[in-house]
């Protein structure tokens, strides 16, 4: 096996102990650290926590901390399914074959992990966090497969638009559940924003240098 293979391969191990490292903590230490991470970002991306008082910042803490943990779940399981798929890419060229065999890899770690936190100090082994983790490493395969079809030309710019707006839109659910007020909801809102702005912008960027790509391409080629 060539040295590339051998460090395309060591990628997404590598990224699995980062994951392990992260599932041994103890519950408070791991939710110490969850809370300060959530807090210094909050103070950072959303005017309305930065100003709150004390009290509504802790309550607030209390109440997105799950939905943080969901997606820093999701976010570790994300890379790793694209770790996986490029450390297979040497080994197997057909991209339906390597993605359903990269995601039955996160699965299957995602499922090992969750069994290893049954030995740790105030965790706990969950099948709905088996499930959130497979469905991050599924978002990430589909994402790419996605890119590979636009750089390729068999998915149009249109097609990839639509994809980026799949997260615009979630915002726009919970801009209308926030009309309620409720300072969890209206902070959470203000902090996706920045994000899906950005990750939308992005997308969109790229599908317009594609398509002007293809358009210089074909006018090349009618010459």
């Amino acid at each position: 096996m060539s040295d590339l293979k051998l460090w395309r391969l060591l990628a997404p191990g590598a990224w699995m102990g980062v994951i392990w490292r992260f599932s041994a903590q103890d519950a408070p230490t791991s939710g110490d650290f969850s809370d300060r991470l959530l807090a210094k970002t909050l103070e950072r991306v959303s005017p309305s926590y930065a100003a709150a008082l004390p009290e509504v910042q802790a309550q607030v803490i209390e109440q997105l901390s799950f939905y943080e943990r969901k997606a820093a779940h999701m976010s570790l399981y994300f890379v790793l399914a694209l770790l996986f798929s490029w450390a297979l890419h040497p080994l197997i060229k057909d991209e339906k074959r390597r993605s359903s065999l990269a995601f039955g890899l996160c699965a299957l770690y995602a499922a090992l992990d969750e069994f290893h936190q049954t030995f740790v100090s105030g965790r706990s082994g969950e099948v709905r966090d088996v499930c959130v983790d497979a469905s991050g490493a599924l978002i990430a395969l589909v994402l790419a497969f996605a890119v590979t079809r636009l750089v390729s030309g068999r998915l149009p710019p249109g097609g990839a638009l639509l994809i980026a707006l799949v997260p615009a839109a979630v915002l726009l659910g919970l801009c209308l559940v926030s009309r309620s007020g409720a300072p969890d909801t209206v902070i959470a809102v203000e902090a996706l924003t920045a994000p899906v702005l950005i990750w939308f912008s992005l997308w969109a960027f790229f599908a317009w240098r594609l398509s002007m790509r293809r358009r210089r391409g074909q006018r090349f080629s009618a010459r």
